[in-house]
């Protein structure tokens, strides 16, 4: 009876399927299920066992040691959205550090919306440890196509910080004159109605707004400023 040896295995690969001669006959031991081994499990050795019984009833054993290698844990952060028209971007958030990004748009670690096109798109980002074992995760980054949208500087005002994700600040840097402010989003929606603003800085909670793109439309007497705004 004979058992044939198993490579080293990630612990976070699929089982493999054991093999053994003569056929017919029966595997044993942590991990195993049939003729399978499951390597999802705590990194160590583990022996696997192969008994076989002939027509005779006389029984042969053999045996083996399968080597379980610890996987990393990959993750990627959140991508804030961008504008088609912003040109590539640096990809960051991926842990651990030095892995590879990849996906529709991606070279190195560069993000170009103007190859991607517009919409949501998917990030893969995949990490090889020193063991050869590796892991990957994925994330969206919605690239929303702001072309033809103008801003107006007709008011001098500040949007800050911009993306945000929990709170806006409005400062108006030249007279008030009865400012009054609306948000809306990238579909038309009115999310903020028209409010009057009555001191030079003002703060807006955001938090509860979906991520993407939107747009502040502040007015007085002398006109009307467009601000684009991301929430991420």
């Amino acid at each position: 009876v004979s058992i044939t040896l198993v490579n080293d295995i990630c612990n976070n690969a699929s089982a493999v399927t054991l093999a053994a001669t003569p056929v017919g006959g029966t595997f044993s031991g942590t991990g195993v299920t049939g003729s399978q081994f499951n390597p999802v499990q705590a990194p160590g050795n583990f022996n696997v066992y192969y008994s076989y019984t002939d027509g005779n009833g006389c029984t042969g054993n053999a045996g083996t040691a399968i080597t379980v290698l610890a996987s990393p844990t990959a993750s990627l952060s959140a991508f804030s959205p961008i504008c088609l028209q912003d040109g590539a971007i640096t990809l960051s958030g991926g842990a651990p550090q030095n892995g590879v990004y990849s996906g529709n748009g991606v070279t190195g670690n560069q993000f170009n919306p103007t190859v991607s096109g517009a919409g949501t798109i998917t990030i893969d980002y995949t990490y090889t440890a020193s063991n050869g074992c590796s892991d990957n995760a994925t994330n969206t980054i919605t690239v929303n196509d702001c072309a033809g949208i103008e801003e107006i500087a007709s008011i001098n005002a500040l949007i800050a910080p911009n993306p945000a994700s929990d709170e806006l600040t409005i400062t108006i840097n030249s007279e008030l004159n009865n400012v009054v402010y609306s948000m809306v989003s990238e579909d038309g929606k009115v999310v903020i109605p028209a409010t009057s603003i009555n001191t030079a800085v003002t703060n807006i909670n955001v938090n509860q707004l979906a991520e993407g793109l939107y747009f502040i439309q502040l007015s007085n007497a002398n006109g009307i400023a467009f601000k684009k705004v991301i929430i991420k």
